[in-house]
């Protein structure tokens, strides 16, 4: 077969997938240069498309790498954790402990640490299921197990992430990759907090498009999380800082709330992280005031921004566009924190159909900042300096 030919047929393949979503999709492998991929098409365009694996990896293949393809079979099913286990046994080799909860699975050297993290991740995820669904946001059951890696130095994390395409530095503590699936954290007690996460795919695709690629952007984990010390026995309090946080992202991403292919604004990603590092939050049940729940450094923040450097009317291009993480990342992360805290505290279910307008986007459309500000208006408020006085105002008379 022509390559022209084999090129048209494959995306004749990829069309016939799509016409599959309201069913069952195909298992399908691909020989891209010399690997050969296996799992389903959740998007594709004319010249490139996303292929998820069964184990939750995310790939992004151009058509004209392609060199063979066939269907494995019919239908695409997710690993079970058991195949997945061993999978990663073989991955990291004996000298790691792979150990399994309902949704997680945890890397770990050290069986009894690794169940430790494993449980308390698990806990983390109860605590936001309850406390989204209790405000009416409808959350999916995750696909796949969700993978934790913790290594035991640096050294092995910057090894790890590099393998990944991730920039390292000390700087670095840990991460949630969108085309992996997988949280990675390490545990030197004497690392610095870590100041970076990455978990956004590219918007302009295919030209940032590389097999595998994506686009990375800093992030800063601020809160102490206060869990109960006899779960976390050994584990030192900055690696629980960026465990609840990147875990936050994880199960955003992989129970509907976050499109992991399509753009989502990034206040809205890392607002609803730090929303929920507050050890308040995550025992709601049992805090009943709006003070118990509130994240204390981003609050502190927040209301020092606005005394002395938030721009009157500054919200719609707040909404618009991710530039302000780039020229002032603190003031960026606590208005963040403070606009999602405030739409799931007084308007969680326009706050909730919000989020799934942003996740039914097509994933593979530039999301405008036009757009962005549409979707916003259309679920949430079409007044918007209304919205934002009764914002500021919300924030600055908790006490």
């Amino acid at each position: 077969m022509s390559r022209i030919r084999m090129c048209l047929s494959l995306v004749l393949v990829i069309a016939a997938s799509a016409t599959l979503r309201a069913g069952s999709l195909p298992l399908i492998e691909v020989e891209v240069e010399s690997e050969k991929l296996q799992g389903r098409v959740d998007a594709h365009a004319d010249n490139y498309f996303w292929l998820m694996g069964q184990d939750g990896r995310l790939h992004g293949v151009m058509n004209e790498k392609v060199k063979k393809y066939r269907q494995v079979s019919p239908q695409f099913n997710s690993w079970p954790a058991t195949v997945l286990r061993d999978q990663l046994r073989r991955e990291f080799g004996k000298s790691y402990d792979v150990v399994g909860t309902r949704h997680y699975t945890v890397c770990a050297i050290g069986e009894k640490k690794a169940r430790t993290y494993a449980e308390t991740l698990e806990e983390l995820y109860r605590s936001f299921y309850m406390y989204f669904s209790v405000r009416g946001f409808k959350l999916n059951e995750p696909e796949f197990p969700l993978v934790a890696v913790v290594f035991p130095d640096y050294g092995s994390f910057a090894r790890y992430a590099q393998a990944e395409t991730v920039s390292v530095s000390k700087l670095l503590r840990g991460y949630y990759l969108n085309t992996s699936n997988r949280i990675a954290l390490y545990e030197d007690a004497d690392g610095v907090a870590g100041l970076q996460s990455q978990h956004e795919l590219p918007q302009e695709l295919p030209e940032r498009l590389g097999l595998g690629g994506v686009v990375r952007s800093p992030f800063r984990p601020y809160s102490n999380v206060d869990l109960p010390a006899e779960a976390w026995r050994s584990i030192e309090a900055t690696l629980k800082d960026t465990m609840i946080h990147e875990a936050t992202h994880q199960v955003a991403f992989n129970t509907g709330l976050h499109s992991r292919i399509g753009a989502t604004p990034k206040w809205v990603v890392e607002g609803l992280a730090t929303v929920f590092e507050a050890p308040g939050i995550r025992n709601s049940s049992t805090n009943s005031g709006v003070k118990m729940r509130i994240n204390r450094d981003r609050y502190v923040w927040f209301g020092n921004y606005c005394k002395s450097r938030r721009k009157p009317r500054s919200l719609e291009s707040f909404l618009a566009s991710d530039e302000s993480f780039k020229s002032d990342i603190l003031d960026a992360y606590s208005e963040a924190w403070a606009l999602s805290f405030f739409l799931i505290e007084t308007r969680p279910r326009a706050y909730a159909e919000y989020l799934r307008t942003i996740a039914a986007r097509d994933p593979l459309l530039v999301y405008s900042e036009k757009d962005r500000v549409a979707d916003f208006k259309q679920t949430i408020s079409k007044e918007l300096p209304l919205l934002e006085s009764e914002f500021v105002r919300f924030i600055a008379q908790i006490r």
